[in-house]
C-alpha cells in the first residue's frame, strides 16, 4: 500500500476529515488531498513526523515498512528530535534523497532482517 493510501486509510479509521487533518498540519485541505493521491510522493521528514503524529500513527507505518498503526513512544510528540540517535537523524536524510526504487530495495532489505 502506498504513503497516500495509508494516509487516506488512517484519516478515515480516525473519523477525520481532510479538513481537520489539514488544520492539525498547518496546511490546506488540497495539500492533503494531493498527500493521499500520491502527487507529493517524496514526503520530508519534516512533514511525515507532524503528519504520523496528526494520525496517531508512526512514520514507519505512514512509509510501509511496518503494518502497524500503532504509535510508540518513539514516534510520540513527547520526544523532541533532538532526542532522535544521531545516526537516526542521518539515515533519515539519506532515506529522503532515495528514489522510490531505492526505497523499495531498502524495504526489502529490512524485511529480509525482520524473516531473520
Amino acid at each position: 500500500m502506498a504513503i497516500g493510501e495509508r494516509i487516506r486509510k488512517r484519516r478515515s479509521e480516525l473519523g477525520m476529515s481532510a479538513t481537520q487533518l489539514a488544520y492539525k498540519l498547518n496546511k490546506d485541505r488540497v495539500t492533503v488531498y494531493r498527500y493521499e493521491k500520491g502527487e507529493i510522493e517524496n514526503l520530508p521528514i519534516a512533514v511525515l513526523e507532524p503528519l504520523s503524529s496528526a494520525l496517531r500513527t508512526t512514520p514507519a507505518y505512514l512509509m510501509g515498512w511496518t503494518d502497524d498503526p500503532s504509535p510508540n513512544k518513539i514516534y510520540s510528540s513527547e520526544v523532541k528530535s533532538d532526542e532522535f540517535p544521531h545516526e537516526a537523524r542521518m539515515i533519515a536524510r539519506k532515506y529522503e534523497k532515495l528514489n522510490d526504487k531505492q526505497k523499495a530495495a531498502l524495504k526489502n532489505l529490512f524485511d529480509t532482517w525482520d524473516e531473520e
